[in-house]
């Protein structure tokens, strides 16, 4: 981690706010869950309805509480979105932890200086915003609390263009400065950080943030973090959190070593494992480097798969808005999911490929020479299936495809102007 710089990029004097880069995966993991919770619902609710505090509905696989904030917080339509319940808290924390967020607690317990001994992540919620009209600076912790407790702040969407998001004040002088937040990094604070919302009106648009309360919970500090929950889950129960921290200590010393204890979903459980496996022999192709690259049959099927979606998720290819049409895509994207797209773009996976070049180019031609040479030899164009399938199909797919002289890409507009010198096309 580093301090937070100035533009010069010396460093700035007053509270100590890092920033943190995260792994390239855990923003679109994050993603992926927010949709595959359909959380996006929620919150494009929160900003178009502006609806009352609620909890969702029990029968929901996950169970969330959505708290307008207080209204004594003037021009701000914030809302916190965080888990109901124990099982919706560890379903988004090994959620993180595929994404690397352990070796963020590794960090911060670095940054202390060893007088940690374990830490907890006992409170997590959406932040989501378009407008907030007064700054209210406050702490998130008692002061006594540095240096075992932290806020971390992870943007998940930005608005283009937007302002400095965080306002940060220093206590001994009282000046305060703007922190810019960036997709890929944490902002992370201790208690001593006075801070609020920035001054910002997004019109139609908003951000939304995740903000994570970890700390070093224990019978010394347990009633002062109970004076500064302010979600409903973890509940406001002494007993509750003690047992909790001591249960599910996420990051914790032995006499050996640093253990990381987050409940996990595997990366097999997110990709899938049929996708992964084949992910991982098409990685083994590329590094190995031994090209022309041979793959099997089953392989060449999935790289065509992982094209197809990826071209219906983005719509590349002339596509109507019918029903149907709109379907598809939704499938696709399930299908073409933010990791699984990460996962290819590490290994320079070619998404979209041009038909009318490369390979396909060099078996255009040969099959062109062949029907010149029969030409040559018969005068005519008039193939016998039954004699010469390979160029009859070949000859139908040509007029079929290159008849139409509208919107012929240039490539496929040569290969008309070839066939047509030839006489074959008109």
């Amino acid at each position: 981690m580093e301090f937070l710089s100035s533009e010069d990029g010396t460093l700035m004097c007053g509270p100590p706010i890092f920033k943190y880069p995260l792994s390239p995966y855990l923003l679109p993991i994050l993603l992926d869950y927010v949709d595959r919770t359909r959380l996006h619902e929620v919150f494009n609710n929160c900003m178009t309805l502006n609806p009352r505090s609620y909890t969702t509905e029990a029968a929901s696989a996950f169970r969330w509480n959505i708290r307008r904030r207080p209204n004594h917080v003037p021009f701000s339509n914030m809302y916190w979105i965080s888990p109901a319940e124990i099982c919706t808290h560890h379903n988004l924390l090994s959620v993180l932890s595929v994404g690397g967020f352990g070796s963020l607690l590794s960090s911060l317990v670095a940054q202390s200086g060893g007088d940690v001994c374990q830490l907890s992540v006992f409170q997590m919620t959406f932040l989501v915003v378009s407008s907030c009209g007064e700054l209210q600076f406050h702490v998130d912790f008692d002061e006594s609390l540095v240096g075992s407790f932290w806020s971390v702040i992870i943007p998940i969407r930005l608005v283009m263009n937007s302002p400095p998001e965080l306002v940060a004040m220093c206590k001994k002088s009282g000046s305060t400065f703007d922190v810019k937040y960036h997709l890929g990094q944490a902002v992370i604070f201790g208690p001593d950080v006075v801070h609020s919302t920035a001054l910002v009106d997004y019109s139609h648009d908003y951000r939304v943030c995740l903000s994570i309360n970890i700390g070093c919970i224990k019978e010394s500090n347990v009633d002062l973090i109970l004076t500064d929950i302010t979600q409903q889950f973890p509940p406001k129960s002494r007993t509750f959190l003690l047992q909790w921290a001591n249960k599910y200590p996420h990051w914790h010393v032995t006499s050996q070593t640093n253990l990381i204890n987050i409940p996990s979903i595997t990366v097999a459980g997110l990709l899938g494992s049929e996708w992964l496996s084949n992910y991982q022999e098409l990685r083994h192709i590329y590094e190995n480097d031994k090209k022309p690259f041979k793959f099997s049959k089953k392989l060449l099927q999935w790289i065509g798969h992982q094209r197809y979606f990826y071209v219906l998720k983005y719509m590349l290819s002339p596509m109507d808005n019918s029903e149907e049409r709109l379907v598809s895509r939704i499938k696709a994207t399930r299908y073409m999911s933010r990791f699984r797209e990460a996962k290819l773009r590490e290994i320079d996976f070619q998404f979209v490929v041009q038909r009318d070049a490369g390979c396909n180019q060099v078996k255009w031609m040969t099959m062109f020479n062949e029907l010149k040479s029969f030409f040559r030899s018969c005068h005519h164009f008039k193939v016998n299936r039954l004699e010469n399938p390979k160029l009859y199909g070949w000859l139908c797919t040509q007029k079929r495809v290159l008849s139409v002289t509208s919107s012929l890409s240039s490539a496929k507009a040569k290969r008309r102007d070839l066939l047509v010198k030839l006489g074959f096309l008109k």
